[in-house]
């Protein structure tokens, strides 16, 4: 069982500096401009890219509104490569919602967005981390881990009275590579991605 990060911690950690950004509304860009927001990270030979796109726009704040994203997410997908050679792409098996924007669009988004990705480093091998969430307090949350071909081998993605989707061990998949289980639940080393700084 996930031992899931609270939204709280990922709002504060949002705040600071990550490894290459300052995360912060995008404010200089018109609004409604769509734009892609790339992120990686490189193991040796292996590296996994991250492309989400986004709206400058954010979610009406009312009372029936599901989610409260301050930037939209509308798509993100995964690429994998080894030595600089694509082995794999893929899209997390998320919902989509539609709502009403700022501006008064109803626009598709995600249910639920990435929000950070990591490298867990075993002695057996290494994984890639993913943790994301809805845009309010009772949305979704995800957590996934894929290894460095990626494939995507445990995902979790439930709200806290509903399961969407739920399959493998993290705690299995933490065994065959050497990294302990509380590594694997932490938030420790990870790149957050979300909401975006500048797009890319």
């Amino acid at each position: 069982m996930v031992n899931w990060p609270s939204k709280d911690s990922i709002a504060k950690i949002t705040e600071q500096d990550s490894t290459d950004q300052k995360p912060k509304v995008i404010e200089k860009l018109p609004l409604d401009t769509i734009f892609d927001r790339i992120d990686s990270l490189v193991f040796q030979q292996y590296k996994m890219v991250v492309i989400t796109t986004y709206m400058n726009n954010s979610v009406l704040d009312i009372i029936d509104q599901i989610n409260q994203f301050v930037i939209m997410p509308l798509k993100q997908k995964f690429s994998f490569y080894k030595k600089g050679i694509l082995i794999h792409s893929c899209k997390l098996p998320i919902n989509r919602v539609t709502v009403l924007s700022s501006s008064n669009k109803m626009v598709n988004i995600l249910d639920n967005v990435v929000m950070s990705i990591g490298l867990l480093k075993g002695t057996k091998g290494a994984l890639y981390q993913t943790y994301g969430a809805g845009g309010c307090n009772a949305c979704s949350e995800s957590f996934g881990l894929f290894d460095l071909n990626g494939n995507l081998l445990c995902f979790h993605y439930n709200t806290r009275s509903k399961v969407y989707v739920s399959f493998g061990n993290d705690s299995i998949e933490g065994v065959k590579t050497g990294i302990p289980l509380e590594k694997i639940q932490s938030l420790d080393s990870l790149k957050y991605i979300y909401p975006p700084s500048n797009p890319k």
